[in-house]
């Protein structure tokens, strides 16, 4: 699953997550 992060809750977990998340960290 291809989703991207909200960089304004998840700063840190962006930068290790660009593009590709799983579902527990894609809100």
């Amino acid at each position: 699953r291809v989703r991207s992060i909200p960089k304004d809750r998840f700063p840190e977990i962006a930068l290790d997550y660009p593009i590709e998340l799983p579902d527990q960290y894609a809100l």
